[in-house]
């Protein structure tokens, strides 16, 4: 399998602020299918990069995909990583570089998911919390938390210390609880709702609600 290019280089990139995706083709000039496995981000920065594909599971002979990547810079210094594409004979790594440009905050949370396998019903899962943030360069301001999806009444915010976080490094977190009153799966999305990137930071919310 080959890839191209083999290094991506991004211009100048304000902090916090996706760039144009970069593309890169994966092709397969052997005489038979190639499975695609994981694609992943590791080096020195690789929160400050992102990926879309349309690779499928297995990739047939003589064929292409092709992967995006976007540089979302958290800080206004050099910053580099490394894409890891995965397939049945092995890895291939592309270096990524950029450079990030002016003021901005970015959010990072410690989960983009929270899960209670099961809880009987009328009764009270364990507490389980995520921490926001401040990663990027400017103030974190407008902050705001809530619950949506169609199963809400089933989730409940216990305590919450991000009426702001404001400063870059400040931090706050959000606890959650799961009480079922109904059986069977439960969703729902805890939001935070903000001034930088990406606003509103998802968090998805999953338990099961199980008889006594």
């Amino acid at each position: 399998m080959d890839v191209s290019p083999t290094s991506l280089s991004f211009p100048a990139t304000g902090v916090g602020i996706a760039s144009q995706p970069l593309q890169v083709i994966v092709t397969n000039n052997g005489p038979s299918g190639v499975g695609i496995g994981a694609l992943t981000f590791s080096g020195s920065s690789p929160d400050d990069f992102r990926q879309s594909n349309d690779c499928a599971v297995r990739l047939p002979a003589h064929s292409t995909c092709s992967v995006e990547v976007t540089f979302v810079p958290t800080n206004d210094l050099v910053r580099a990583a490394i894409l890891n594409i995965l397939d049945s004979n092995g890895t291939h790594s592309l270096l990524l570089t950029g450079t990030g440009a002016d003021s901005a905050p970015v959010v990072k949370l410690s989960s983009k998911a929270l899960n209670w396998p099961t809880v009987p019903l009328g009764q009270s899962g364990a507490t389980a919390s995520v921490k926001v943030t401040n990663i990027g360069n400017a103030n974190l301001t407008g902050l705001a938390v809530s619950l949506t999806g169609s199963n809400t009444s089933e989730f409940e915010i216990t305590n919450n210390t991000c009426g702001t976080i404001g400063k870059p490094g400040g931090s706050c977190s959000v606890s959650i609880v799961f009480m079922p009153t109904s059986t069977g799966v439960q969703t729902a999305t805890l939001a935070f709702t903000d001034n930088a990137y990406g606003s509103p930071q998802l968090v998805l919310l999953t338990g099961t609600g199980q008889m006594n």
